[in-house]
Parts: structure tokens; C-alpha cells; sequence
């Protein structure tokens, strides 16, 4: 066989959380350009972006069903799978991706309510979908899991994240874990870390005209005088490139590619591992 077709999902369905945008959809297009038909699951469909991620599909030759979750609802989540077995009689992939990053204050700070909204969403959220979804992967004995973890689940680098941090170290022991259950199954379960990527959940890092951005320029004129950068650009490359040796922030796209490769055969002796994609910021 030709190495290239090992990437292939043709007639292969994968379900995908937190699906709409981001990361989410940049996965959800790289596993139907591949062959995949798509189950689509969000929390909200802000603008039409269900409609128009399925005519996406529909003009690749993709199926895509949408269907909205809370993934921090067991009743939810099950009913989101039971509708995508419904239609396509089965679920080859699984990607969890459906989550939330919140600034949070201190632990000492921090309110029960706000914790628990973090760790419902990013670690309960993938632990019910992997128990819903599983039954199924197990009755066919196939199957590929892949949990969207961070490099903050493998170190801090960021201030008042503990939350956050807490909740996707935990996807990687989870991750783990699952590996040796699933195993004897033939279902492989991996996960993703990636670092900083240009979405919408991270436009201060990157738009200049967010405020965060302006404050990150004004820092930067107030240590740098006249010999601070003046176009955003600048600016943006100068500072990711004291953090990242690639000197960039991801693209979304650059995430999908890890999640096609997890996902098909070409990774099929590839379990419990954590695929980080972060340009080298963690070295």
C-alpha cells in the first residue's frame, strides 16, 4: 500500500466537539478532506456557522450532521451520540475538543462555581463523550480517541491558569489511562497539546486592534522608546519569537494535521501518547 493512502478516512465517520470554529473546525475540515463523513457537536451556532460549515462539507462531497451539546451534560451527550449512530450506523472517530480557557483569580481567589465550570466542561466533558462513544468502538472493536489537552497540561506558563492547567493535565492522564483500557479493543486513544494558536478564544495575543494588544505595544514602546516596532506584525513577531523558536503563533490548520495523523492509519500502532504541537516552546 501506497503511505500516503494510510491518511486516508474514506468511509469513516467522525464526531467532533466544540466543531464550529477555531481548532475545531479546522480539524472537522482536515478529517473530510480526507474521507470523513462528519457528526458536528457545539454548545451555540452563533451566525449561521452550522449552516455554512455544512455547505463546506456538502461541496467536498461530505456529509455533515450538526447537532448542539453541552458536552457537560451526560443526558447531552448521549443523546448527541445515539442521533450520530442513528444516521451513519457508526462512529469511527472521536475528537474532543469542546472546551473552555477563562482568566480565573488565584486558587485562594477562585470560586467554587468558576472551577467547576472549567473542569465540567474540558475534563468531565471528554470523559462522558469517551464513555458514550466508547460503547460502540468497543462493539466493533475499532476506533481512534483524540482529547485537544495544551501545553499547560504538561507545564505552567501562564498566570492565574490553575484551573485551566489542572483540567488538561488531567485529559493527558486520561488519555493514558484509556489507552490501556481501550487497547484490547483495538481502539487507540491519543491526545494533543498544542500551545499558542490564532483563534478567536486568543485574539488579544494577535489582533491589533484588541485592547490586549494595544497594552502589549505600549509595554513594548515604554522599554523600547523609538526603537520599538511600529505595525503589529512587528510587534507580534518580536514577542512570540522570545517564547517560540518557530517565532509564531499556530494556525489552526497546523493542529488539524497532528489530529489527521492520530486519527488514520498511518498512526495505527500510536496509543496514549500526547502529540505537543507548539513550535518548540516547551524546549
Amino acid at each position: 500500500m501506497n503511505i500516503l493512502d494510510s491518511f486516508s478516512l474514506k468511509n469513516r465517520v467522525a464526531l467532533v466537539t466544540g466543531g464550529r470554529r477555531g481548532i475545531g473546525k479546522a480539524i472537522v475540515l482536515a478529517l473530510a478532506q480526507a474521507g470523513a463523513d462528519i457528526a458536528l457537536c457545539d454548545n451555540m451556532d452563533e451566525n449561521g456557522e452550522f449552516e455554512k460549515l455544512t455547505a463546506d462539507l456538502k461541496e467536498i462531497g461530505r456529509r455533515c450532521l450538526t447537532i448542539k451539546t453541552d458536552v457537560a451534560r451526560s443526558e447531552q451527550v448521549q443523546e448527541m451520540v445515539k442521533k450520530t449512530l442513528l444516521v451513519y450506523g457508526k462512529i469511527d472517530i472521536l475528537v474532543n475538543n469542546a472546551g473552555i480557557s477563562p482568566g480565573t483569580p488565584p486558587i485562594p481567589e477562585l470560586k467554587e462555581a468558576d472551577w467547576d465550570a472549567v473542569i465540567d466542561i474540558n475534563l468531565k466533558g471528554t470523559y462522558l463523550c469517551i464513555r458514550e462513544v466508547s460503547q460502540s468502538m468497543i462493539a466493533r472493536k475499532s476506533g481512534s480517541i483524540i482529547n485537544i489537552s495544551s501545553v499547560e497540561g504538561l507545564g505552567t506558563v501562564r498566570k492565574s491558569s490553575s484551573p485551566y492547567g489542572a483540567s488538561k493535565s488531567g485529559i493527558v492522564m486520561l488519555t493514558r489511562g484509556l489507552a490501556w483500557d481501550l487497547g484490547k479493543y483495538n481502539i487507540r486513544v491519543n491526545a494533543i497539546a498544542p500551545g499558542a494558536i490564532k483563534t478567536e478564544m486568543t485574539r488579544g495575543m494577535w489582533d491589533a486592534e484588541s485592547e490586549s494588544f494595544k497594552n502589549m505595544l505600549a509595554g513594548m514602546k515604554a522599554v523600547q522608546g523609538a526603537a520599538a516596532p511600529k505595525d503589529a506584525a512587528t510587534v507580534s513577531r518580536q514577542y512570540w519569537a522570545r517564547i517560540v523558536p518557530l517565532e509564531r503563533m499556530a494556525e489552526p490548520s497546523d493542529i488539524a494535521s497532528g489530529a489527521l495523523y492520530l486519527a488514520s492509519d498511518a498512526a495505527a500502532y500510536v496509543t496514549g501518547h500526547t502529540l505537543v504541537i507548539d513550535g518548540g516552546m516547551l524546549a
